[in-house]
Order: C-alpha cells, then sequence, then structure tokens
C-alpha cells in the first residue's frame, strides 16, 4: 500500500516531523489536540549550542546547528513567512577562573565555532553597566531562537488548508472511530504527544524526568540590548523594552499552572542580575517532555512495529527535532539505524 502516515501530537516535534514527511512527499495526517498553553507554545524557543556548566559544545551541535538553519529556512520559504532568528547570547562571568576556562575552550574545535574567543568588558557598554557582580562576558555565536508560537500557527493554518491536519480533543479517539478517520487508513503512526507520552500504550514504561517551567514577561526601563543574557537564568529582549526571564526547573509538580513561588524566585533572581525598573507583564508555564538522559526517544515499539515515538526533547526541542527528524525519517524509509544514545530501546525501565 502506499504510505501515509499519522502524526500524533501539533507540538514542536510533531509539526516538525510533519514538515519532513511534506519535503520529502510523504503522505500524513497531523493530529493536534488544540490547547492554549503547551510546553511548545510557551517555550521562549532558544538554541545554544554551548553547555555553560563546562564551556563545550552540545550534544551533535556541529551537525544540529546547520541542520536547523536550512530546515527553518526552507519552512521559512515554503510559509512566506518569518519565525527563526539570530541572536547571540552573552554569558555573564563572575570571576577570573571562568574567563581563563572560556579562552581555553574557545581555541579548541569544534567549540571555536560557537565561542568567540574575545571577552566583552563590562564597562564597553552603558547596558552591561547594568548587570550585577559580573566582571566580562563571553559570546555565543551561532545561537538563536524559534518564536514557536509563530512557528506552530503558520504550520498549521499551512496544513490545515492542504487537508492535512485534524483537531481531536480526546486523547486516543482517532484510533477508536470507525468512520473516515480510522487508524486502519494510515501505515504507520508516529507519537510525538510530550509530556502525554508517559500515557502511551505502545511505549509503556519508559524512563522519563519530566520537568515543569516557568517564565515571566517584564518590560525593563532604559535598557537597550540585541542580545541574550545568561547569569543562571536567561534575559531574552523581545522589543519594545520587553524581555522574557526564566526558565526554572521543577521536577516536582503537581499541575501546569503558574505558581507564586516560582514567580518569586524568577524576581529574586531577575533583581541579582540587573539593577533596573521593571513590571511584570505575564507569567507562563509548561512541562517539558524531558528524558532521564537529556536525550530523545526515537525508534518503534515492541508491540507494534508500525508505532513510532518522536518524542522527549525536552527544553531543546527547536535543536533537537529537526535533526532527529531526519534521523526518524530515514530509519521509516531506508533503513538506518538510530543511533544508541537516542534509541527509544535505550529507554525502558529497570
Amino acid at each position: 500500500m502506499d504510505e501515509k502516515i499519522l502524526i500524533v501530537g501539533g507540538g514542536l516535534s510533531g509539526t516538525i516531523f510533519a514538515w519532513q514527511l511534506y519535503f520529502n512527499n510523504i503522505d500524513f495526517v497531523l493530529i493536534n489536540q488544540e490547547r492554549e498553553y503547551t510546553s511548545s507554545k510557551i517555550a521562549a524557543g532558544i538554541y545554544n549550542p554551548i553547555v555553560f556548566k563546562r564551556f563545550i559544545c552540545s550534544w551533535q551541535a556541529d551537525l544540529l546547528i546547520p541542520y536547523l538553519d536550512e530546515f527553518y529556512t526552507k519552512i521559512e520559504e515554503e510559509l512566506k513567512g518569518k519565525f527563526h532568528y539570530k541572536i547571540d547570547i552573552y554569558k555573564c562571568f563572575t570571576n577570573n577562573d571562568e574567563i581563563n576556562l572560556w579562552k581555553k575552550k574557545s581555541a579548541d574545535f569544534p567549540n571555536l565555532l560557537y565561542m568567540d574567543n574575545n571577552i566583552i568588558e563590562s564597562n564597553s557598554d552603558k547596558n552591561l553597566l547594568s548587570i550585577k557582580n559580573t566582571i566580562g562576558f563571553g559570546v555565543v555565536k551561532n545561537s538563536g531562537y524559534i518564536e514557536t508560537k509563530d512557528f506552530l500557527e503558520l504550520s498549521h493554518k499551512f496544513f490545515s488548508v492542504k487537508n492535512k491536519l485534524r483537531n481531536y480533543k480526546e486523547k486516543y479517539n482517532y484510533i477508536n472511530d470507525n468512520e473516515e478517520n480510522s487508524f486502519l487508513e494510515f501505515s504507520k503512526i508516529i507519537f510525538a504527544e510530550g509530556y502525554y507520552g508517559e500515557e502511551n500504550p505502545f511505549f509503556p514504561d519508559l524512563r522519563y524526568n519530566f520537568a515543569k517551567g516557568e517564565l515571566l514577561e517584564v518590560e525593563i526601563e532604559d535598557f537597550d540590548v540585541n542580545f541574550i543574557i545568561s547569569k543562571n537564568l536567561f534575559i531574552f529582549p523581545k522589543g519594545n523594552n520587553r524581555f522574557l526571564i526564566g526558565s526554572t526547573f521543577d521536577w516536582t509538580f503537581e499541575d501546569e499552572d503558574p505558581t507564586e513561588i516560582k514567580k518569586n524566585e524568577l524576581i529574586m533572581s531577575l533583581e541579582k542580575i540587573i539593577n533596573k525598573k521593571y513590571r511584570i507583564i505575564e507569567q507562563r508555564a509548561g512541562i517539558r517532555p524531558a528524558t532521564f538522559d537529556r536525550r530523545p526517544f526515537i525508534g518503534n515499539s515492541e508491540l507494534n512495529p508500525n508505532c513510532y515515538i518522536f518524542n522527549g526533547m525536552g527544553a531543546k526541542a527547536v535543536l533537537l527535532a529537526p535533526y532527529c527528524s531526519s534521523i526518524l525519517f530515514n530509519n521509516i524509509f531506508n533503513g538506518k539505524d538510530i543511533p544508541s544514545e537516542i534509541n527509544v530501546k535505550r529507554g525502558k525501565k529497570k
């Protein structure tokens, strides 16, 4: 039979895999459970190729960054819209040991592709003088962000027009539907359900480690920067004196709602970093589909070989999902192996 793929989950991962199929002329339907707030919609969408704890490249950054740049550009051209932006990240240094380690690491390949060896001094810009207890900055190059809400809205509208998007309110009713939307019309099904993947009957007992994240949108007076500031949290300029502040990580939580505790935590962190007046505009929260080892779950089900998972991207979905979508595509249609570090087989509870 001709291939027709069902993708369950219209968040970042599912929508990105839909684009992978679209560009390869594979027929599909994308299932989206429409909700006002999801981790994909509220995400800051920042991608950073550097791990700040050790000042080294993140996993496969030399492959992920070029691939996402080409992939998102191709989508923008198809949509005739804009959602992908390049922006530097300024890592704040608090002591000379950090500066010396940055200089050492930035001289090595592939770190040198993403770490500027020149240290930015705090007195080089009046806005930088507003940042407390910092003796300089290391600049991350080839970083950026995706306006996730714009990306999802534009993509879903595009696929809806092409009759490739279906909205469902109840989980798994697309499988039990005996009429025209029956599961039987599809040759394969891809589950990209995010946080809800824990309930998936085709992939039981996976070692997820979900993390709730919260962030604030604030207005900061007289603070004009065109880069992201990183100092235990990020300060992300969104234009018109507005900034995203975040984000928190909480592995124990009751629901997806914003909390007063995390709001106060973010406020305290912000006030430790900058000496400026600010006004809180909005607080957002979402649950990241993180895994036990911070790597995605990709591969097919032991219970049904035609069911696949594309989940567990965590806080790095905009970075990981484009390249990982090509890995899953090549596994399904070209028989190529999935690397062991992201293969779902590693994720079963022992």
